[in-house]
């Protein structure tokens, strides 16, 4: 029988190591970097946007000058922060998935939250209530289960794992889901180096290096919270807390930004830098 607040049992739980810290609180830093990166796209990137119009040459002026380049550092630091809640996020998913008491039912919440996330995704990041050009994450982490699903079918059979892999690849740069290939690949490295935890983070700290390029690298940061991990879940069950929370911060963020763009605070900052 499964003890209270941890997820491993037998040689799972011995292989982790003396962490210090639990699968909760890698969820809450998980989702501090995420809302982050959410804030400086939905409002900071997306509210300029807006401003301007859409028109490329004025949103290049206003990042040319002084209070832009402030903007735009602001955003890149965000965003760099932001890079370190995937790896986590992929991580834990895969536990989730090893230890999950129901791994249908697990599959079916991801995947329901990512078609009721869509909406407020589309809403905050395109301005749009249905915009099918682009798909949130969990479409990402939804394929990615059913991958994990039939590599745990094909155990034994690394050629049909590899099928698994790429058929889920090719499904997520399809519909266009959030990080692509790599948001595929990650959560399957994580799982078929399970019981060996330093080509775990080998293999997805060159991953996350290579999605977070652009922001130096910074999702590599992700793999010291991972290390410390102690195999717990903690004593709260906060499972329950991230699929009310990831919609409902699309939500909240689209309504700031209109408050900012009515209140006149985002214009004020195209009026300062002189256009």
């Amino acid at each position: 029988m499964r003890r209270k607040g941890n997820y491993n049992r037998g040689r799972q739980n011995r292989r982790r190591g003396p962490g210090i810290w639990t699968g909760n609180f890698l969820k809450m830093i998980a989702i501090a970097a995420m809302l982050m990166d959410h804030v400086a796209v939905v409002i900071l990137e997306q509210g300029i946007i807006a401003v301007c119009q859409g028109d490329a040459a004025i949103i290049k002026e206003f990042f040319a000058s002084d209070i832009g380049a402030r903007v735009l550092l602001a955003d890149r630091v965000l965003r760099g922060i932001g890079r370190v809640s995937f790896p986590i996020v992929c991580f834990l998913l895969t536990e989730g998935f090893l230890h999950s008491g129901n791994r249908r039912n697990y599959i079916i919440r991801i995947g329901s939250c990512a078609l009721i996330s869509e909406v407020f995704f589309d809403l905050a990041v395109y301005d749009s209530w249905f915009y099918l050009g682009y798909q949130n994450v969990l479409f990402t982490l939804f394929v990615a289960l059913l991958v994990l699903t039939g590599m745990r079918r094909f155990n034994r059979r690394p050629v049909l794992q590899i099928i698994c892999i790429a058929a889920g690849s090719g499904v997520s740069w399809l519909i266009h889901s959030d990080y692509y290939i790599i948001g595929i690949i990650l959560p399957a490295v994580f799982y078929w180096f399970r019981n060996e935890i330093l080509f775990q983070m080998m293999i997805g700290g060159i991953l996350s290096i290579i999605e977070s390029i652009s922001f130096f690298g910074s999702a590599i940061l992700a793999y010291i919270p991972i290390m410390m991990y102690n195999g717990k879940r903690g004593y709260w069950n906060l499972k329950y807390f991230f699929y009310v929370f990831f919609p409902l911060q699309f939500l909240a963020l689209y309504l700031i930004r209109q408050v900012l763009l009515k209140g006149g605070w985002l214009t004020g900052l195209i009026t300062q830098a002189g256009l």
